[in-house]
């Protein structure tokens, strides 16, 4: 019985063990996500290959058929693949899911979604997690009945006065930082307000449904640009 850990020991590990099971399901669900997606696009770009291999023999039926070189082929997929996730492609597709979804009169599921941009179920997921990160876009409902809006549709009327930010509230002081600069990153508004990020991500939401504020990329990293600003 000495050997055994007390019982708060025991229970941290228990917690410890869980948690380390819970990282390796979300791990095997995304490695099994991307093997689909993988799989979809190496079997399109075998039919397509396949279709100009048959254009390429009928036309030069007398010379014999040629093979593609398939090092080349191979290479030219793995480019294909690296472009998806790359942090200018992942920036786009935000800004085509939000535009999307600004212009529609209700919410929309996320297959509807996939199916008017073309995109992959992965790369709808990513960007309407970054967007619902920005405070950008709405998710209601659970299961089969989600549906997401851009919330600029679902803000209330602005006020009639000349900025939503008053002067000395977080949210004037995170405008005239934002204004000041030109551009502003969570971290940095931060540190110049000495106040936690959490805060500033939520204040910095509610400027973005007000269109004082959007999301930019600058340097590969997220910043804050004032609306009609540099």
């Amino acid at each position: 019985m000495a050997g055994e850990a007390p019982g708060g020991a025991a229970a941290v590990l228990e917690v410890l063990e869980g948690q380390q099971l819970e990282v390796r399901q979300w791990m095997l669900a995304g490695i099994k996500s991307l093997e689909d997606e993988c799989g979809e696009e190496l079997r399109r770009l075998e039919r397509a290959a396949a279709a100009l291999g048959g254009v390429s023999r009928r036309a030069g039926a007398k010379a014999g058929p040629e093979e593609p070189p398939r090092p080349r082929s191979r290479a030219k997929r793995r480019s294909k693949r690296k472009r998806p996730g790359s942090a200018q492609a992942l920036h786009e597709r935000c800004e085509a899911v939000f535009r999307f979804l600004d212009e529609q009169e209700e919410p929309r599921a996320k297959g509807e979604i996939r199916s008017a941009l073309r995109i992959s179920d992965f790369g709808a997921t990513s960007a309407l997690e970054r967007l619902m990160e920005e405070g950008r876009v709405r998710r209601m409902g659970v299961g089969s009945a989600t549906r997401y809006e851009a919330k600029r549709r679902a803000s209330t009327p602005r006020p009639s006065s000349p900025s939503v930010a008053e002067e000395g509230t977080i949210q004037g002081k995170v405008l005239a930082i934002v204004r000041d600069r030109g551009r502003a990153s969570c971290e940095e508004l931060a540190q110049a307000l000495r106040v936690a990020p959490e805060l500033i991500r939520r204040e910095c939401a509610v400027l973005i449904t007000e269109e004082e504020i959007r999301m930019d990329r600058h340097e590969g990293k997220s910043v804050y640009v004032s609306v009609g600003g540099a």
